[in-house]
């Protein structure tokens, strides 16, 4: 990866992490803590490339796509009211050139792949064991389903709905029949400190010298807390 080399590859400050990081029209991230290298970004299950950024010891991960929109198009997340499109379907494609700022809650019939999805709108998939369509949408990292239906049609008109309810209130809170299905409940609030949905522990890292250092993996937050915390101290004697 760091020897590829791009004629027409231009790289610009990331937003928030000036001076620290830099993001190129073809998706790579450059570091300059230390002598400054290239960064190697991770494919999530999903299909999108994502990478771990640090300033003030706080460490957040963002997908690459969102970073070269972030860079190039001006783009400001905001929760999921917006998408980053890539334009022809592949996720590993994030040239600037590939990606359009669309309102997907808006305009959800946009072509997507058939082998990979079971239903040609956005929010809608077919439920295998209950034989139906479901509805569902995605809004400050949380999940919400919002029914099952006979009809595909049916299901992404009560998208649509949810889509208007999120743009007039702000939420979908206070509406009875929409219920959460999945949140950030796992999220730390310690430096350092994130869980693994995967094997369903808390792992612990510090950043050193612009690397991840992988400290371990332990059963709650608190053991992995105190690990960091340990090895913090042995690292500043």
């Amino acid at each position: 990866m760091e020897n590829i080399i791009y004629k027409d590859e231009m790289f610009v400050d990331i937003p928030s992490y000036e001076g620290i990081y830099q993001i190129s029209n073809y998706g790579r991230v450059k570091s300059f803590y230390g002598r400054g290298r290239m960064l190697r970004d991770h494919k999530q299950k999903s299909g999108y490339h994502k990478i771990i950024l640090c300033r003030d010891k706080i460490h957040k991960t963002y997908r690459i796509h969102q970073l070269v929109a972030m860079g190039f198009k001006g783009h400001i997340p905001d929760g999921g009211t917006t998408l980053i499109d890539h334009l022809d379907n592949d996720k590993s494609n994030n040239h600037v050139d590939n990606l359009q700022i669309t309102n997907y809650r808006v305009n959800n019939t946009k072509d997507v792949d058939k082998s990979k999805t079971s239903s040609k709108y956005y929010g809608v998939c077919w439920h295998k064991n209950k034989n139906v369509w479901q509805a569902y949408i995605d809004h400050k990292r949380d999940r919400f389903r919002l029914g099952y239906y006979k009809d595909e049609e049916a299901a992404k008109q009560s998208y649509s709905l949810a889509v208007r309810l999120i743009e007039s209130d702000g939420c979908l809170d206070n509406h009875p029949h929409i219920i959460k299905i999945r949140s950030e409940k796992h999220s730390s609030s310690h430096t350092g400190i994130h869980y693994e949905k995967r094997s369903g522990n808390w792992i612990a890292t510090k950043w050193i010298d612009g690397r991840s250092k992988f400290i371990g993996s332990f059963k709650t937050e608190l053991e992995a807390k105190v690990a960091r915390d340990e090895f913090v101290s042995k690292l500043n004697k």
